[in-house]
């Protein structure tokens, strides 16, 4: 009996090994795929990002050449209501 239970256990070890090399092969591939799936969304969310934040940029230069003393009271009160905010009350 003792045999039998020496014999399975070492083929039962060794295609548990065999089935362990096999599957990490296409645990790789599908982290990889899955690495390269998220730096690409990465990459277009990023760019996606950047032209908004230019189009932004742009528009503000734009609203701050056309209503100078708008954009520089808005500047103040938002200068203001910061300055509040970060300082907190102090008696």
């Amino acid at each position: 009996m003792s045999d039998f239970g020496s014999s399975t256990g070492s083929s039962s070890s060794s295609s548990t090994s065999d089935l362990t090399n096999g599957n990490r092969g296409k645990i790789k591939d599908t982290m990889n795929r899955g690495y390269e799936e998220a730096r690409d969304q990465i990459q277009q969310a990023y760019g996606a990002a950047r032209q908004n934040l230019r189009q932004a940029d742009s528009y503000l230069r734009d609203q701050m050449r056309e209503r100078p003393m708008t954009a520089a009271a808005t500047a103040v009160g938002i200068g203001l209501v910061l300055g509040m905010l970060l300082s907190g009350r102090r008696s």
